[in-house]
């Protein structure tokens, strides 16, 4: 299909809303991602995190205003072809795999975006890719095994292999270190780098600053639905808008690289806080 859009833009949500039940979920989304930024969309829950990822993969459309995606507007495109354009890492996503399921298998169905490779034909050249994508990333003693014997963290490293597989034109990660114990955690964001520096664009979803790997060079808060900051992460990542956006004193610190925030000695009068009394 011919894309409508001459933009440029990779992402570009324009007064997005999504309500569900009667319920607003989010509320004049405003996100506009360019090639060659890298996002963190961060926040509490409940912020409106998963429901704006679901929209930018393609996965639901908004109740009001524009999703354009890789220049498609949501609804007036085919979503399955335009998956295909989309690389998806979520916790969500792995739990529709079927359990046996070869690991080299689910790796290889990310280059259509599908679940199951009867969906499609696949060939041997599909299979080959995405075997060298797992030996590439340390993970060539994972073929031949069902994906339900994967850990929790091997079952991450294996979302991302299959997300990357098919180059795709946006790679969108969510929560890929929840539920990693420290050492498969230090092992992923060490991976991390040369992943964001091989991909057009990325949008990075966490819940922890400490999760969020070198290379990010956006980023986006939300809470209660609405934008709270958004722009270049030294700006937009900060004390002051964390403590905006989570609603108690924050204090952020940067080295290396690296991220990590702890509530603030001191509250926004001054006086002592929770934290040190």
């Amino acid at each position: 299909m011919i894309s409508r859009y001459t933009s440029r833009a990779v992402v570009d949500l324009q007064g997005v809303g999504m309500a569900r039940s009667g319920k607003a979920i989010l509320s004049g989304i405003d996100f506009t991602v360019l090639p060659g930024e890298q996002w963190l969309v961060f926040g509490p829950n409940g912020a409106g995190k998963t429901t704006m990822l679901s929209v930018v993969s393609a996965r639901a459309h908004p109740t009001t205003g524009k999703a354009i995606i890789l220049g498609e507007e949501l609804g007036r495109t085919d979503v399955r072809v335009l998956r295909r354009r989309i690389g998806l890492s979520s916790p969500f996503l792995a739990r529709q795999f079927r359990p046996n399921q070869l690991v080299e298998e689910v790796v290889m169905t990310g280059r259509k975006g599908e679940l199951e490779t009867w969906w499609s034909e696949y060939d041997d050249s599909d299979l080959e890719e995405a075997t060298r994508i797992l030996c590439s990333l340390g993970m060539g003693d994972f073929v031949g095994r069902e994906f339900s014997t994967l850990s929790s963290g091997e079952l991450r490293e294996v979302q991302i292999a299959r997300a990357i597989v098919g180059n795709p034109e946006l790679l969108i990660l969510d929560e890929p270190a929840a539920g990693l114990d420290l050492g498969a955690r230090e092992r992923l964001l060490e991976m991390m780098p040369k992943l964001l520096a091989d991909r057009t664009s990325t949008i990075l979803v966490t819940h922890h600053v400490e999760e969020v790997p070198p290379g990010i060079t956006h980023g986006l808060l939300l809470s209660g639905g609405a934008v709270v900051s958004k722009g270049p992460i030294e700006e937009s990542i900060t004390s002051d808008t964390l403590s905006a956006t989570f609603g108690i004193p924050l204090e952020l610190s940067r080295s290396n690289g690296r991220m990590s925030c702890r509530l603030s000695s001191r509250d926004s009068s001054g006086s002592l806080g929770p934290a040190s009394r």
